[in-house]
């Protein structure tokens, strides 16, 4: 059951979640009630664990960037080989958790040969069974672990 846009257990686990918890910043805090230093320090302190835990590229620098998407279908995020940027819309995440994957996700593109590779693979496995996409999904994964790390640090 959906209500407006959202399933109506969504919404019941995070009041019950907000009583228990106070109002600490959690996985399900929805980012439009968090301020943009609170995000980015998310996001800085995750870009942080990403290079810790996966490791760097031989790529310059890598700049994360928060910018709400303002048209086409709608993205999460984006990593751009050409300029080694990540982009994360936080106006198309819905909450904290979602803001973690994405950075994962991304970070993930970062380490891989995308400029060689990505365009060669889509035309062969499409979208869906991209071997690159399949395995930034599966590290997503690797979100309880990011915020296990980092919560006591906001």
């Amino acid at each position: 059951m959906y209500l407006c846009g959202m399933k109506v257990f969504d919404i019941v686990w995070d009041l019950i979640w907000d009583f228990f918890v106070g109002d600490h910043t959690t996985l399900h805090t929805p980012l439009n009630k968090m301020n943009d230093d609170e995000v980015r320090k998310i996001v800085t302190l995750g870009k942080d664990w990403c290079i810790k835990k996966f490791g760097v590229n031989n790529r310059r620098s890598l700049k994360v960037y928060m910018k709400p998407q303002t048209s086409g279908e709608l993205c999460y995020g984006v990593y751009n080989a050409d300029h080694n940027t990540i982009t994360l819309h936080d106006n198309n995440c819905e909450d904290v958790k979602c803001l973690i994957k994405t950075l994962i996700h991304e970070y993930t593109h970062h380490l891989q040969p995308v400029k060689s590779s990505y365009k060669k693979l889509l035309n062969k496995y499409g979208y869906r069974n991209h071997p690159m996409e399949i395995e930034a999904r599966k590290m997503e994964g690797y979100y309880i672990d990011l915020w296990t790390d980092i919560k006591d640090k906001l």
